[in-house]
């Protein structure tokens, strides 16, 4: 270490101290002759935007933390940007640090909550769900990402349901059933379809295959918990009829066996008993039957 490198060190060290000793002038002068020996050192620049930040000078602090990134891109600044956007309500500035803050440190769970945090404060539900399934793809290991962007997809469900876009609300919906292994998700959204009037049948005719059975499968789980059971029991008997023929024609469409498994596991005890699931294996041919079973 040179006799500089040193200095800057003890002059860092010392103002560190001062921080916690809460002599925050003390702790500005000793950051700023470390600025004048190494205008980009990034812990000074760093320490300097904290002290600003603790006297809610945000837009300084924010300048700092930009500057000191010019010589280190640090995770903790990162996260130190996100944190005053998002106060602010700068949420799509938000989402952009904390997902900087993520590319470098993936492990960092409070980042991924800000980001589904800015999606839902300000609205802005597909950027925070682009920024929040790069993460997932390109750090698979990350667990809670998946599990904050379903959270967040059905936050953008029911927001579109609040504010009357039931049409827009249903695409998007049947996009969340096809990701998320279906019906667990859509509890409250199905249930808000059906209280603001359903799924009509211009929007079912709107769709075929695969995607018109999920639509059924959603006005049966909206039925169910609007206590309309006979309807939903009629309409899940649909259902598993329209299956049936879909994956006697379609047994590679893993959404259908997806779907099937989702239907069968909510219903078969909790509504109307075991024998459905025997009329519908009845239904399928034996080598698809092996395909379901394997």
């Amino acid at each position: 270490m040179t006799m500089i490198e040193r200095e800057i060190s003890h002059l860092l060290q010392s103002a560190m101290h001062s921080v916690q000793n809460g002599n925050i002038e003390s702790a500005r002068e000793l950051c700023n002759k470390v600025i004048q020996i190494d205008s980009d050192q990034p812990d000074a620049l760093h320490l300097l935007g904290k002290i600003s930040e603790s006297q809610n000078d945000l837009r300084q602090a924010i300048a700092y933390y930009k500057q000191s990134l010019e010589s280190d891109t640090n995770s903790n600044i990162y996260m130190s940007m996100a944190i005053l956007y998002q106060q602010g309500e700068e949420y799509s500035l938000a989402i952009d640090n904390y997902k900087s803050a993520l590319e470098l440190s993936p492990g960092i769970d409070i980042a991924l909550q800000g980001i589904h945090q800015c999606g839902v404060e300000g609205h802005i539900y597909d950027k925070a769900l682009e920024a929040i399934n790069t993460i997932a793809t390109s750090s698979p290991s990350i667990i809670n990402a998946s599990i904050h962007y379903l959270q967040l997809f059905q936050s953008k469900v029911d927001y579109l349901i609040d504010n009357n876009q039931l049409e827009l609300a249903i695409d998007n919906l049947i996009l969340l059933i096809q990701d998320a292994n279906f019906l667990p998700v859509s509890f409250l959204s199905s249930k808000k379809i059906v209280a603001n009037g359903g799924i009509t049948g211009d929007i079912v005719q709107k769709h075929d295959g695969i995607e018109e059975i999920m639509l059924l499968s959603i006005v049966a789980l909206g039925y169910e918990f609007n206590n309309m059971n006979e309807d939903a029991i009629s309409i899940v008997t649909i259902v598993l009829d329209k299956l049936s023929a879909y994956i006697e024609c379609h047994p590679e469409d893993n959404r259908a066996w997806r779907l099937l498994s989702s239907v069968l596991n909510i219903y078969k005890d909790k509504v109307y008993g075991n024998s459905v699931l025997r009329d519908f294996l009845g239904n399928l041919s034996d080598s698809v039957i092996i395909k379901y079973y394997i």
